[in-house]
């Protein structure tokens, strides 16, 4: 766990993108990927600013480049920790290589994978955060299906893959994101300042103190530290589902790596059992 006196994160640090110009965006996407017309719509987006580009004409229209894409442009958070957005690039390339399909990024114009842009914001601000585009998996999100028994299976096996897969994944980065539990010392002073703002009621803040201190409690008596990299976004709209020829479902993506690190891998089978739970439109016990 974090220093008890260490933050890894400022009281005013900004943790999500703010909303880009998309008149901007598109002199942007022309210049640096080559792109010269292309519809944008917005997607949701927690901490990123994400785009899905349609009917996209290329500068070059010999390199069977996709008419579809996804624009990304990173928060600060994880843009603050410069080699976290390299780690990305390689985790991608290992899973792709083992069997998990994850999304391929789209080259700039000159072979880079993400580039930091200067980008100008619907307040008329300027920010220098990354850029990506990637192809577009096939599938549908997997809140958009019932979590029948043999789907939850298919989930779980998934993250199972994904661990076994990092396992081997020689990662260099430092990056923990905000929400993590290793980042306790910030969640709780954050805790506080929703606390006096009348946000957050005292039976609330007392249960949500209590369960990190338990956390580390345990975490710090257990002799078998499962540590290892953790995807951290576990969820049901990170998880793409297809309909295949023969009428099963097959999982066709694992999306959004941003979050992860490493951490106590029980954090990804907790997360991906509450997701589960939420999402589940059959109100399963």
């Amino acid at each position: 766990m974090e220093n008890p006196k260490e933050f890894l994160y400022e009281i005013d640090e900004p943790t999500q993108c703010a909303l880009a110009d998309v008149g901007h965006l598109k002199n942007v996407v022309k210049e640096v990927y080559g792109i010269v017309e292309a519809e944008f719509a917005q997607l949701t987006g927690y901490e990123d600013c994400n785009f899905k580009l349609m009917n996209i004409q290329w500068e070059n229209a010999q390199n069977n480049l996709p008419n579809l894409a996804i624009l990304k442009i990173t928060n600060p958070i994880e843009w603050k920790r410069k080699g976290h957005m390299d780690a990305q690039i390689g985790l991608n390339a290992a899973l792709r290589n083992s069997g998990i399909p994850a999304p391929k990024e789209i080259p700039t114009k000159n072979g880079k994978l993400w580039i930091p842009e200067n980008l100008k914001t619907v307040s008329n601000d300027y920010v220098t955060l990354p850029i990506r585009l990637f192809q577009i998996l096939p599938g549908t999100m997997l809140e958009n299906f019932p979590f029948e028994p043999f789907l939850v299976e298919k989930v779980g096996e998934l993250l199972g893959k994904f661990h076994r897969i990092t396992s081997n994944f020689d990662v260099q980065t430092t990056h923990v994101p905000f929400i993590s539990p290793l980042n306790k010392n910030c969640i709780l002073r954050e805790m506080n300042l929703l606390l006096e703002k009348n946000f957050l009621s005292q039976d609330r803040f007392d249960m949500a103190k209590r369960a990190l201190e338990v956390f580390e409690e345990e975490l710090n008596l257990s002799k078998d530290k499962d540590f290892g990299i953790i995807h951290s976004d576990f969820n049901e709209t990170n998880i793409l589902i297809h309909l295949n020829e023969t009428g099963d479902l097959e999982i066709t993506g694992l999306l959004d790596f941003g979050d992860f690190h490493r951490a106590p891998r029980c954090l990804d089978v907790g997360a991906a059992i509450l997701y589960l739970h939420l999402s589940d439109k059959l109100n399963q016990e």
